[in-house]
């Protein structure tokens, strides 16, 4: 072989082969942190269906703040029953033989 055509052409081939070989693991690295970076894409259906279900959420959020501010008055009412009636306690009857 002609040493001017392993010079030109197998070495420069051998490089880029070795280049190619270690450059993948390097690259598929590369597009994996770009992805997790970037997440999944979601499509204009899905964002607006996504925003119906926060909107739907939010009622639902809004309505159970609503039900533990009604909870707490009703608590406080019991309370307060509970007050009244502890004060007012029934006159005991007496007990025995009555005829």
């Amino acid at each position: 072989m002609d040493p001017m055509f392993i010079e030109n052409l197998i070495i420069p081939l051998a490089g880029m082969a070795t280049g190619i070989i270690l450059g993948l693991p390097i690259v598929r690295v590369i597009v994996k942190v770009v992805e997790r970076r970037l997440g999944p894409r979601a499509s204009d259906g899905e964002v607006k269906e996504l925003q119906g279900e926060v909107e739907r959420l939010r009622t639902q959020v809004g309505g159970m703040e609503d039900m533990a501010y009604r909870l707490a008055e009703l608590e406080e009412r019991v309370d307060f029953t509970e007050r009244v009636l502890a004060r007012h306690k029934e006159p005991q009857l007496p007990r025995g033989g009555g005829g």
